[in-house]
């Protein structure tokens, strides 16, 4: 009987920080993972039967992966923004860096209904909004739009046009969310002798991988959207080979596969305050779709020069996908002197089941400028 054991641990304490994270004045990100597990072999029955079996545990609270951190493109007017987010401290706000004067200055009604609750909502992980008050940013030197534009305020027929001062300026902020992950991996192997002219092998492997994304748009998520996923695979191979003759062999290998990959939003981001219809944003898909899928906030994106700034969980925050698959081959091998033949027959069935939704409003994905939403 052979085995092994081992234990791994990885804590921000033997780490250095960044070069990124550090010039952007964040502090190093946490990086708790324990890895530990074990292997086993040996003989069942001396001679005929050997079997090998490892199993492997990790827990990880981490911001060393993707989905753990965003670097996004913001406006620099949030870092002027605090607590005090009436319709007046907003357009102050962008006034401030803008360099607007007179009537092509931002004032307080301005400011839609549907832009001052966004600019309210409160992030569940972070306590603060969801688009963030920031403090440590850097200034890109570029603005969303240049010189003035032409903005139209009001519903039919009483709508109104009014020149407003653009220019407002760009800064990038790196943020880091610790993701978790847990997974717990079973690997087993038999191989057996029944006889002198007949062999038997099987394999099997488990993973149960549970884990928690903070930023699963991690290229340009202003706050956390929190994704929940639920992974999990098993897999089995057994194959038989009988020896007739020497130069006569057949191999039968028969294989089941198990697929579950299951992703939503974490439960505090499906609260009621955190829907399109809480800020005021009708989805024409809730009028057949009553499913958080559907109500639950969109996924906004900038454009132009702030492409890379989002919020909200991204589109396809509820997919579902499970795949099970049976297999069975059969494969004759026959040699007679300097012949080689080689017959093989195989089938295949396989269920799956994909569930794609995506809350969006009619255009592919919802868009935002500063200045009116």
């Amino acid at each position: 009987m052979n085995g092994s054991a081992y234990f791994y641990m990885q804590n921000k304490a033997f780490n250095a920080n960044e070069f990124f994270l550090e010039k952007a004045g964040e502090e190093k990100p946490q990086a708790d993972r324990i890895e530990t597990g074990f292997t086993l072999g040996g003989p069942i029955i001396k001679d005929r039967f050997f079997f090998f079996g490892g199993y492997q545990f990790t827990d990880a609270k981490t911001g060393l992966v993707p989905t753990a951190r965003t670097r996004t493109v913001l406006p620099m007017a949030l870092s002027a923004l605090g607590d005090d987010r009436s319709p007046a401290a907003i357009a102050a706000a962008f006034n401030q860096f803008n360099g607007c004067s007179g009537s092509n200055c931002l004032t307080a009604s301005d400011i839609s209904d549907v832009a001052f609750r966004l600019f309210n909502l409160r992030n569940p992980v972070t306590g603060g909004f969801v688009l963030p008050s920031i403090t440590n940013y850097t200034a890109l030197g570029i603005v969303d739009q240049s010189g003035t534009g032409s903005y139209q305020f009001g519903n039919f027929p009483s709508v109104a046009s009014r020149t407003l001062q653009r220019n407002n300026p760009l800064v990038e902020v790196i943020d880091v969310i610790p993701a978790e992950f847990r997974q717990n991996q079973i690997t087993a192997r038999l191989d057996g002798q029944l006889s002198s002219q007949n062999t038997l092998s099987g394999t099997f492997f488990y993973s149960d991988f549970p884990g928690l994304d903070p930023f699963p748009d991690p290229s340009s998520l202003a706050s956390p959207f929190m994704l929940r996923r639920a992974d999990r695979n098993k897999t089995l191979s057994i194959g038989d080979t009988h020896v007739f003759t020497s130069n006569w062999i057949n191999e039968v290998k028969f294989g089941y596969y198990s697929l579950n990959n299951t992703r939503r939003l974490d439960d505090p981001f499906l609260a009621s305050e955190l829907s399109n219809e809480a800020v005021g944003i009708q989805n024409p898909a809730s009028l057949f779709d009553s499913s958080p899928a559907t109500t639950r906030l969109g996924h906004f994106i900038g454009r132009n020069n702030i492409a890379n700034f989002s919020f909200g969980g991204p589109n396809d925050s509820f997919n579902q996908r499970k795949q099970v698959t049976l297999s069975i081959a059969d494969n004759v091998s026959w040699n007679y002197k300097s012949l080689a033949s080689n017959l093989a027959a195989n089938s295949r069935a396989t269920s799956t089941t994909a569930i794609f939704r995506k809350s969006r409003l009619p255009s592919s994905r919802n868009s935002i400028r500063l200045l009116s939403f």
